[in-house]
């Protein structure tokens, strides 16, 4: 075996190595969000009752829903509870002492739920750092930078909800964004998963077919019909299923327009308070940070990467507006965070050209 293939190979044990360490180092993570749902210590969406009635079980305790479906918009996310229902059955229990009669079925299905936000994130910052290698043609050592980067910024999620597996499908939708097989059903499965992937893949697609307009180049040269025909239509399927199929109560100014600019202004002015800026300001102070790393590497991408474009920061812009019409509130923040798997990718782009990772592997290539 000669220097080189010996170099590979070790190359592949250290990166091996460097993935198990993360996975580890991680798991407290995973029993922290768990312990903090388990013992209700924050305001939370809890899904874990619509995770027991997907099981067949409900009833009127505090910690059941008389009905399958909850009120909306959680009601209109089954996919995001439903893929957490095998881990309830298989997941071993597991009980915290200071607990006072333990709900044994409502901790089960609060633990799946966390174990499949855990799983998601690490699956997210793979993929981002795949974005960062693969599509941004970025250096090891920087794109590992960047999946840590995604792996911090999901301290503003609660892995016991279903945040991380909507993080996941935009990370997906982003590494695959020129193509069609898998964007299609992955963005038409979201309508029923998390309504927050669908918004993010339309302005996505949307925005960059407004940019080929404005730049008056032939329609032709627009390469994403399909991803935006089903983009639109799982945004419409959205919508028909919430008001028309499955009509939930609850929260039912966030599709009438008449209300959307008095709960912005009311949205403003929560969020100058200082709970607002802890939970508002600060996420969206680290995604502007990241809108300024994205927009200013781009040009630095090679011109056939597809996965970013100047144009989609109107992604994080779109979710902003967003969240400021339906009554976000205190989460505001969290939600135009979802969109971070599309930016985050660049921050290995500035890494290599201000930190010296690609000078560094070609000085050991000439080696």
């Amino acid at each position: 075996m000669n220097s080189r293939a010996t170099s590979d190979h070790a190359a592949r044990i250290y990166k091996a190595l460097i993935v198990l360490l993360v996975v580890l180092v991680s798991v407290p993570v995973y029993f922290s969000d768990y312990r903090a749902a388990a013992f209700n210590i924050a305001p939370r969406d809890d899904y874990a009752p619509y995770l027991l009635a997907l099981t067949g079980e409900t009833g009127d305790g505090p910690r059941r829903q008389a009905e399958l479906m909850p009120g909306a918009p959680m009601a209109h996310r089954p996919l995001s509870v439903a893929v957490a229902v095998p881990f309830y059955y298989v997941l071993p229990y597991y009980a915290f002492t200071n607990i006072e009669a333990p709900d044994e079925p409502y901790l089960r299905a609060t633990a799946a739920l966390t174990f499949v936000g855990w799983i998601c994130m690490l699956m997210t910052a793979l993929v981002v750092y795949a974005l960062a290698r693969r599509r941004c043609g970025c250096t090891s050592g920087a794109s590992l930078t960047a999946a840590l980067a995604a792996l911090l910024l999901f301290n503003f999620f609660d892995l016991a909800g279903i945040d991380a597996l909507a993080l996941f499908l935009v990370a997906i939708l982003v590494y695959y964004i020129d193509r069609p097989a898998v964007v299609v059903p992955t963005v038409l499965l979201a309508a029923v998963t998390n309504e927050k992937v669908v918004i993010i893949a339309l302005v996505l697609y949307a925005g960059r077919l407004l940019a080929a307009l404005m730049q008056r180049r032939p329609r032709a040269a627009y390469a994403y019909w399909p991803q935006l025909a089903a983009s639109a239509l799982a945004f419409v399927g959205y919508v028909v299923f919430r008001t028309v199929i499955a009509p939930r109560p609850g929260y039912g100014s966030q599709l009438d327009p008449t209300t959307w600019i008095g709960t912005a202004i009311d949205t403003a002015s929560l969020s100058l308070s200082l709970k607002g800026a802890m939970t508002n300001g600060v996420p969206l102070a680290a995604m502007a940070v990241l809108l300024v790393i994205a927009y200013r590497a781009a040009p630095g991408l090679a011109a056939t990467t597809a996965s970013f474009r100047r144009v989609d920061i109107l992604v994080a812009l779109a979710l902003l507006t967003t969240a400021a019409f339906i009554g976000a509130e205190f989460t505001v923040g969290r939600l135009v965070l979802h969109a971070f798997p599309l930016y985050v990718p660049l921050f290995a782009v500035v890494v290599d050209n201000y930190l010296c990772f690609r000078r560094s592997e070609a000085s050991a290539g000439a080696a």
